[in-house]
């Protein structure tokens, strides 16, 4: 995948913006998710979810902290905003998930960053005149 940049008008066009970068993503595959609040992160998230095949409702995982979704590969979205460290992040038990099975969209990854596994990709969202922006860039570090 190359970096890539793109100015953003409406809902739909986030979620198509993710189902395209769905096909860029396969097990293994794990994507920062960073923006304030109301940047589309969680539009996104449903745009690759939508485009692996899964057809029932889709929210954000703010309280739930992770929703999985059964599709292929396995997708697990995480929201870390309400966490206040590392610590938390080992409690909830998600760093027993098998990260090579599956691909992981973290959003708010900032808030347990030494105990996440190393991004792929990361994903950059702001608000621009109006319009969402949106970077993609590939994350050359090794992850193991």
């Amino acid at each position: 995948m190359h970096a890539t940049e793109q100015y953003i008008s409406s809902p739909e066009e986030m979620e198509a913006f993710g189902k395209t970068l769905a096909k860029t993503l396969t097990p293994g595959s794990i994507a920062y998710l960073r923006g304030d609040l109301g940047t589309g992160k969680t539009t996104l998230a449903r745009g690759v979810i939508r485009a692996l095949g899964y057809t029932g409702s889709i929210s954000s995982p703010t309280y739930t902290i992770i929703n999985s979704y059964d599709t292929s590969p396995p997708l697990h979205h995480l929201d870390l905003y309400r966490l206040h460290n590392e610590e938390d992040y080992f409690q909830s038990g998600l760093g027993d998930t098998n990260v090579n099975a599956s691909i992981w969209l973290i959003e708010w990854p900032d808030k347990a960053i030494d105990a996440l596994p190393k991004p792929t990709i990361n994903i950059q969202l702001r608000i621009e005149k109006e319009k969402h922006h949106i970077k993609v860039t590939p994350a050359y570090a090794d992850r193991y």
